[in-house]
């Protein structure tokens, strides 16, 4: 027998049923607000409905779709934006990518401007370019293209790996991505640098950039490995590369003065061979003196140089046969179908290879 004093469980179930209908009734009575509880909170806590509703309300978040994450798209500048579509106006050509050979006539890079030349279609590409491309073709003729196995040896460079970057680009600076002065000109210049060069002695370099260089380094570190190979001091190189990129972004390793051969003519030679982890198949070495490259050639990727033209739009052109040459299967064997460069070796004098430039390039 239960206690008087204690209500059975008969009569809780019952209370619990009374309040629920008188709860029912209420509610039919009263019209709903929208956007309100339809319960009070002391209704909630007599019914004990409180910690029930508060665990529906979890289950039916937990019911929710999860909304799917979309990455961000990537947001490009209007400088990259305007290069990619200056290079996609410029014309180009096309190749069949299973072999090393052009298939269209149009030559867009470097050739026009060499041939232009030599007709004397161009008096500043004239004076600049002549002078620099007769500068090749006497060193040309000196050349022995014996390396110094020695050399390469000693002087052995094994460069960081680039990851997901199968194809190597090395840079000249001075007259290729720069031209520096020892003094100003009324050009104007894009920035003076003070090299420290001992005993609290500075010396001051005004050095103008190619225009679009630094779209360039952005626009073909997408695809390529970007190295620096300058006859100039480290000091000196240095003191640029950490001006055009301070955050070390673009240039995955840097070769001086000091990794150059000095052949018998006191001419310094940049051997792309001490480069020990690189196929010589996949790089492409940008310069403006090709005799500086005598021992690759087919690796060589001639410009015109650089003298602080604000007009110059050789890196746009540059990135464009760079988009073309990216995918075959040995950049070697196309430059050299492109360049020709070894075939001036069967000349014997400037003024056969001049005609051979103005009739066959």
């Amino acid at each position: 027998m239960l206690n008087s004093s204690k209500i059975s469980a008969r009569e809780l179930k019952q209370k619990y049923w009374d309040l629920k209908q008188q709860h029912h009734r209420k509610r039919k009575s009263k019209p709903s607000t929208k956007g309100t509880s339809c319960k009070t909170d002391s209704t909630r806590d007599s019914l004990g409905l409180s910690s029930l509703s508060k665990k529906h309300a979890k289950l039916q978040k937990s019911k929710k779709p999860k909304a799917k994450k979309t990455s961000p798209k990537k947001q490009t500048s209007i400088e990259e934006e305007s290069f990619e579509k200056i290079i996609s106006e410029t014309s180009g050509l096309s190749l069949e990518v299973d072999s090393n050979k052009i298939e269209t006539v149009e030559k867009f890079y470097y050739l026009p401007n060499l041939k232009y030349a030599y007709m004397g279609k161009n008096e500043t590409q004239r004076k600049v370019l002549i002078d620099q491309f007769s500068k090749f073709l006497k060193n040309l003729f000196k050349n022995d293209f014996k390396q110094n196995e020695d050399f390469v040896k000693l002087n052995r460079f094994y460069a960081p790996i680039k990851m997901h970057r199968k194809r190597c680009l090395v840079l000249d600076l001075d007259e290729t991505l720069i031209f520096a002065h020892n003094e100003s000109s009324d050009q104007g210049y894009d920035e003076r640098i003070d090299l420290y060069i001992g005993e609290n002695r500075t010396h001051s370099i005004y050095v103008y950039y190619r225009p679009f260089l630094k779209e360039f380094l952005e626009y073909v570190s997408a695809k390529w490995e970007i190295a620096i190979f300058t006859s100039s001091s480290n000091i000196y190189a240095n003191a640029i590369l950490e001006r055009i990129d301070p955050q070390n972004k673009y240039f995955n390793f840097r070769l001086f003065k000091n990794s150059c051969y000095r052949d018998c003519n006191n001419h310094l030679i940049k051997d792309l061979s001490i480069i020990g982890n690189r196929h010589l198949k996949d790089i492409a070495m940008v310069d403006n003196s090709i005799d500086s490259i005598i021992y690759q050639l087919e690796n060589c990727v001639p410009c015109v140089p650089f003298y602080g033209d604000a007009k110059d739009q050789e890196l746009v052109s540059l990135a464009k046969f760079l988009d073309v040459v990216y995918h075959v299967p040995d950049l070697r064997v196309f430059n050299s179908d492109y360049f020709k460069l070894k075939q001036f070796l069967k000349f014997d004098n400037l003024k056969a290879i001049e005609d051979f430039i103005i009739e066959q390039l």
